[in-house]
């Protein structure tokens, strides 16, 4: 009886984990768009492209592992002082805490009608 317990408990444990630290999927039903104007533009500590808007809190990022095609120079040379429509993978309950709180990972860039970048 003690040894069933114990399995239910482990179970149910590691099936929560699985829940919680799956990875996000970054369809469109797992995204967020907003719309503002780019104040700046700039490369993190950890080799991700940081976009600041004007009147939106927390940090926009493209992920290093998506820049392959895209520069830093030409993202600035586009985007500053333009209004933009970015779509956003939606937080799940473990970015509400720790070092994710205010972070958001970009998942498509667009500037009028023309994609800037996109994952999609």
């Amino acid at each position: 009886m003690k040894r069933l317990i114990t399995t239910l408990i482990a179970s149910s444990f590691i099936a929560i984990l699985y829940v919680l630290l799956k990875p996000v999927d970054d369809q469109r039903t797992q995204t967020v768009q907003i719309e503002s104007v780019v104040t700046k533009i700039n490369k993190g500590r950890m080799g991700d492209y940081i976009i600041e808007l004007e009147d939106k809190t927390g940090m926009f990022f493209i992920s290093k592992a998506n820049i392959k095609d895209v520069s830093l120079d030409s993202l600035v040379n586009k985007l500053s002082g333009q209004r933009v429509s970015i779509s956003f993978i939606k937080p799940n309950i473990l970015s509400r805490f720790g070092p994710m709180i205010n972070k958001k990972q970009v998942t498509k860039l667009t500037v009028g009608c023309q994609t800037v970048f996109s994952t999609i």
